[in-house]
């Protein structure tokens, strides 16, 4: 991999870094859809800590910055949460956590969906 697309993936991670991998949370949501132009959604539902039966668990360190720039490069869509509102998207299918499984079900509908990359 070149130096500039480690400079890139790097960049794209300091937002997940922030607030010891907490994220910033926007007020909006704690995710953030990428829009791109191929049936194939990539998606980082632990780019950010999460929290499990009410432990904290560890970030996936870079697959948030990763997804980025993969979409960046391939024209994919992503999904990718950008904070930790003590919700685990992969467990859980009540509030935060199912916001983030129905924008990937939306997503599939919308944009005729045939691939999701987790």
């Amino acid at each position: 991999m070149s130096l500039n697309k480690i400079e890139t993936i790097n960049n794209f991670e300091k937002k997940y870094r922030n607030n010891d991998y907490n994220g910033i949370n926007n007020g909006n949501s704690n995710f953030k859809i990428i829009n791109g132009t191929i049936p194939i959604i990539l998606s980082a539902p632990h780019a950010v800590k999460q929290s499990r039966k009410g432990l904290i668990k560890e970030e996936d360190r870079l697959t948030g910055a990763i997804v980025e720039y993969l979409c960046m490069a391939t024209g994919s869509n992503g999904i990718v949460r950008t904070c930790n509102l003590n919700d685990d998207p992969n467990y859980e299918n009540d509030g935060e956590a199912l916001k983030y499984k129905q924008a990937i079900l939306n997503l599939i509908d919308e944009k005729n969906i045939g691939i999701l990359i987790d």
